[in-house]
């Protein structure tokens, strides 16, 4: 394939290239990353035949639409040596179908890649009728499918490979105990880890939202929200008074996804202090009222579920230890626990 215009290997292209003709051209329907944004998608200039392509701000996907997730990174430009430039370098992964697609949409520079805004990184061609034949996507899968898990002690056995640092956590993952493996880019998920697990971080939230690479790799790590935060997908203290199955208040038609409730050292509002933990069949209940003088509408295990304790345990020559158990009925969870009576922490559930 050869290009006419210079610097063109510094430019993402669709192109499309005539049967039986070596001279290719740029799809009018198409669109490249700005040089000076590499998120940022512009309209694809030099188009065979025209010198305005045409520029569409929708196209839509449909069951035959292939999406290429892809990395950022420098690269050369040959007739200028001592410039970098910033363009697509990895593919890492491949979708097939809209409605299989849930992905995460890089837009910012390549110092910032990790963070996002509204300005999408997308790179499509389409056909007349706007539906998109391939498109690339500067960005990650986002599948929140089984993404939930609950981190049970800090970061271990890392190694480097690569441009990437892998470590390991032993985790609840769909409720079975696992230890998974976190590919880390940039080297700060570890860190942000490290600040809120294990047993130097007692009675700390360690749910955590993640994804996952076709690999099987954690890629991306989210930490749930303040104790007190009203979300529509988190239940916590907020909602603590009010029933789980109705949903977030003011969302009418949602549902919570996870549960992450803190009992706290002292009671404010309705949010909940030191729990006294008791059972009524497979619901579990705080018999210790709010400081406005209510209580919690329980938590029930669902059937198969299973109830994971986590707590510090002191030798008798005070070494401190991080430990967890398994249990597939409350009652024995509870007994299980050293301070069901007077518990601080948190009760996460997904």
């Amino acid at each position: 394939m050869e290009w006419d215009g210079k610097n063109s290997q510094a430019v993402n292209y669709w192109a499309e290239q005539t049967a039986g003709n070596a001279e290719s051209k740029i799809n009018s329907g198409s669109a490249r990353v700005n040089a000076d944004n590499p998120k940022k998608v512009a309209p694809a200039g030099g188009g065979a035949g025209s010198a305005t392509p045409v520029v569409h701000k929708r196209a839509y996907g449909n069951d035959d639409s292939v999406y290429l997730t892809m990395e950022v990174g420098k690269v050369s430009n040959n007739n200028n040596s001592a410039t970098n430039f910033v363009g697509l370098t990895k593919v890492t992964g491949t979708y097939t179908g809209v409605q299989d697609a849930d992905l995460k949409v890089y837009a910012k520079t390549a110092d910032e890649i990790k963070e996002l805004d509204n300005t999408p990184g997308i790179i499509a061609v389409f056909d007349e009728d706007l539906y998109i034949i391939g498109a690339v996507v500067v960005g990650e899968d986002n599948s929140s499918s089984n993404s939930y898990i609950y981190a049970l002690d800090s970061a271990k056995n890392e190694y480097i490979e690569g441009d990437y640092t892998y470590w390991e956590m032993d985790a609840v993952v769909d409720g079975e105990i696992k230890t998974v493996t976190v590919k880390d880019k940039y080297g700060n998920m570890k860190a942000d880890i490290n600040a809120s697990t294990g047993k130097s971080h007692p009675g700390e939230d360690c749910l955590l939202k993640v994804t996952y690479d076709k690999d099987g790799y954690v890629v991306d790590i989210e930490q749930a929200p303040s104790p007190d935060a009203n979300t529509d997908v988190w239940y916590t203290a907020a909602d603590y008074t009010g029933d789980i199955e109705d949903g977030p208040a003011g969302a009418a038609g949602s549902e919570f996804k996870v549960y992450s409730v803190e009992y706290a050292h002292t009671s404010t509002d309705d949010k909940p202090g030191p729990a006294e933990f008791y059972r009524v069949g497979r619901t579990l209940y705080n018999r210790t009222a709010t400081h406005d003088g209510n209580f919690d509408t329980g938590l029930t295990l669902g059937s198969g579920g299973s109830v994971i304790v986590v707590q510090n345990e002191v030798s008798n020559t005070g070494k401190i230890s991080r430990v967890w158990e398994s249990f597939s009925d409350l009652q024995n969870a509870i007994d299980y626990l050293a301070d069901a009576d007077t518990f601080e922490g948190y009760v996460s559930a997904c």
